[in-house]
């Protein structure tokens, strides 16, 4: 792993140790190539440094957003703290949320060819956390990125499982699910930003083992809201999906992800022709 620090700033108090972003490594993939993050997937760093005030810790935050050519737009954001708030002012990477408060402090424009300056940026000045940077830097990809995927939060969590039935499958704990048109609700957008609610018509239960490092799921596939489902999804292959990806936003009792999965590409995976034969074997 390559890191180029550069000192900069002279705009901040020298006792800061945050570090602003301004170039960072290609975003690829095995299964898409160039990733196009459609929007500023938040960047885990390998340690993060806070800055303690009399009113309160900044920590500096970083976003990449780029496009399918590679051309990458770099921010760096401030993660305050209020002083004696009981919460932990580092950015928690473990549900992986994009989302960012506030304005950019850092801007820098990072294209994939002929990058003249690997430390070009734009600072705004009217934007808190500045007392707090003192680096610009330079980095490879390493940890990897957080994408656009939107996670419901901590109560919408505890309510979804909660809403759960304590039930023990091949010798394990876990909680058992009732799934229907009541509690779940799948919206798909293509690349022209048409949408369409998939019909959930029927209930199923599923299976969940929590905890560990890995969750286990068991969905019961012998009731037809699966088959119905994916028709519906085969259908808006056919009629609406583009080449390019198409945004899943599933509900659950308030919760809600979101996902990028492929549009109608015409191969195995992804076709309205995949989607009617695995209907046709429910």
């Amino acid at each position: 792993m390559k890191k180029l620090l550069y000192l900069g700033f002279a705009v901040v108090l020298t006792m800061g140790f945050g570090c602003a972003i301004t170039n960072y490594e290609l975003i690829t993939s095995n299964n898409v190539g160039v990733v196009n993050t459609n929007g500023k997937a938040l960047i885990q760093q390998s340690a993060q440094v806070a800055t303690t005030w009399s009113d309160g810790t900044d920590v500096a935050v970083w976003y990449v957003d780029q496009t399918a050519s590679g051309d990458r737009s770099l921010t760096t954001y401030n993660l305050f703290t209020p002083a004696g708030s009981p919460n932990s002012p580092f950015q928690d990477y473990l549900y992986c949320n994009p989302g960012w408060t506030g304005c950019a402090m850092v801007t820098a424009d990072d294209p994939e060819v002929g990058d003249v300056d690997i430390f070009d940026y734009r600072l705004n000045l009217n934007c808190d956390g500045l007392r707090s940077l003192s680096y610009l830097l330079s980095t490879t990809r390493y940890y990897g990125e957080c994408g656009r995927t939107v996670r419901p939060s901590i109560s919408q969590r505890l309510e979804m499982f909660l809403s759960g039935k304590p039930t023990m499958m091949f010798g394990n704990n876990g909680m058992l699910y009732n799934v229907g048109p009541n509690s779940l609700s799948i919206t798909l957008t293509n690349e022209n930003n048409e949408t369409y609610a998939l019909p959930i018509n029927g209930h199923t239960t599923v299976w969940l083992k929590l905890g560990g490092n890995q969750m286990q799921a068991l969905i019961n596939a012998t009731n037809p809201i699966l088959a119905t489902t994916i028709r519906a999804y085969g259908d808006f292959l056919a009629t609406h999906a583009t080449y390019g990806q198409t945004v899943a936003s599933v509900s659950y009792l308030g919760a809600t992800w979101t996902m990028n999965i492929g549009g109608n590409r015409g191969g195995e995976l992804s076709s309205p022709a995949a989607a009617a034969r695995l209907a046709a074997r429910m």
